[in-house]
């Protein structure tokens, strides 16, 4: 029961997404990019999101976006499990220096994560302790004025 909520909790996300990038874009075939793209994060949500309260940074919608660009990167790393990511609004404003003077960005957003490194070693060399749980990974997003939001970088710190 408990992972069918998830799951319908997961497409009610990737339907509002959808609908909030369909309405926003200026060009017409990004709008069935960002449902494809929504919908292959998607597919095995096992991970559970916290967006954090209302807040003056960050729109739901944008949160949203951000959710999906850190998922697209993580679902490269072969092995890795995610559990957890979480908002976090006072790492988002505080970043946002640091944001900018990694190029031609406006805004940031940060999310905090907790996930599993592979049990086995993957076929490619992995810098990760295996079998092991991370927490607080950062995931520092930043939005240019053309309003895509795009991993800037990640990890501790």
């Amino acid at each position: 029961m408990k992972r069918f909520l998830s799951l319908l909790l997961g497409m009610a996300m990737l339907m509002t997404m959808v609908l909030a990038l369909a309405g926003c874009n200026k060009n017409p075939g990004a709008a069935e990019d960002a449902a494809s793209a929504a919908e292959s994060v998607m597919e095995e949500a096992t991970y559970t999101v916290d967006y954090g309260g209302d807040d003056t940074t960050c729109s739901q919608a944008d949160k949203e976006a951000g959710v999906a660009v850190i998922m697209n990167e993580f679902n490269t790393w072969e092995g890795c499990e995610m559990h957890k990511l979480v908002y976090s609004e006072e790492r988002s404003v505080s970043e946002l220096e640091y944001v900018k003077s990694m190029g031609d960005y406006d805004q940031s957003m940060v999310f905090l994560s907790e996930f599993h490194s592979p049990v086995e070693a993957p076929a490619e060399s992995t810098a990760w302790e295996l079998d092991q749980e991370y927490t607080d990974w950062s995931w520092i997003l930043g939005r240019k004025a053309d309003g895509t939001w795009e991993a800037v970088t990640w990890g501790y710190g």
